[in-house]
């Protein structure tokens, strides 16, 4: 997919029962295979491979000598998007999921937290993201997570359930000042050698399939306030396509992206409110 754009851990959770790599409970749409298989990504495309409705989500063991996920592909026929999916897992340091998604990965530090449910948190960027999940692979279809900046607040979260757009709440920090629009001296992109745009461009990556059809285009229109303590603080999504995926790419870009200086008046640092319109198209 081609696309052209204009214009978030490691906590852990205190648990009672640490994480044991002998097991991992998977979903029931699990096409698993070990790396040494080699499998063929065209040809598993090509057998159209399907998952088997009489088999439950159970708990597997990949490998009888180790008892330990050495890699799997997962494929998915059942979205409600046009486009089947192979995504693909490995596990690292007995306690980390490595997620692929075509040339992106994400490593996600997990434990289990009871039978049926675990913790699992990653840093990226600015943000801190952890949340719960009834599954390890995929950990995206069932959970509930949030996202933190470096202050612990939470910006929004992210609720995932089957084969529909995740929902967001975005969360409104009380600020103990007014925000501004305009101020003496206005907020300053701390990385000389670019710009926010420029960056928010290159972090703007698209992990699911997206879209219904072969195109999208979309215009969005974000605000969020830079705190005096040059903080991102209350995004909000003052106009959007309703798209969950694409949503989710645009806060994460915003995050990973976010490098400010505040801004001042009267040589006094103040909140700034900011907007940012984007405009998105996909072929």
């Amino acid at each position: 997919m081609k696309s052209s754009v204009y214009i978030f851990l490691f906590l852990f959770l205190i648990s009672s029962k640490s994480y044991s790599q002998d097991t991992l409970l998977l979903d029931n749409q699990i096409k698993y295979y070990s790396e040494s298989d080699s499998v063929d990504i065209l040809s598993f495309y090509a057998k159209n491979i399907y998952y088997r409705a009489d088999y439950s989500r159970e708990l597997i063991k990949f490998d009888n000598d180790s008892a330990k996920l050495e890699y799997c592909f997962y494929y998915d026929n059942e979205r409600i998007f046009h486009e089947n999916k192979i995504y693909s897992f490995k596990t690292i340091h007995d306690s980390i999921v490595t997620v692929y998604y075509n040339q992106y990965s994400e490593n996600w530090n997990y434990m289990q937290v009871n039978d049926s449910l675990f913790f699992l948190s990653r840093k990226h960027g600015n943000l801190i993201e952890k949340g719960f999940a009834k599954t390890i692979i995929p950990l995206e279809k069932l959970g509930v997570f949030n996202v933190l900046d470096s202050e612990k607040d939470t910006l929004w979260m992210i609720k995932y359930s089957n084969f529909v757009y995740p929902e967001f709440i975005t969360y409104e920090t009380q600020l103990n000042d007014s925000a501004f629009y305009i101020c003496d001296s206005m907020p300053v992109y701390r990385n000389k050698e670019s710009n926010f745009r420029i960056e928010f461009q290159k972090n703007l990556r698209f992990y699911s399939p997206i879209i219904e059809s072969d195109i999208f285009c979309g215009r969005f229109l974000l605000s969020f306030v830079i705190d005096k303590n040059s903080q991102l603080k209350n995004i909000k999504f003052e106009r959007s396509c309703g798209n969950g995926y694409i949503e989710q790419s645009i806060l994460r870009a915003l995050g990973n992206s976010f490098n400010f200086e505040c801004g001042y008046m009267k040589d006094k640092p103040v909140n700034i409110k900011m907007t940012f319109p984007i405009s998105i198209h996909l072929q």
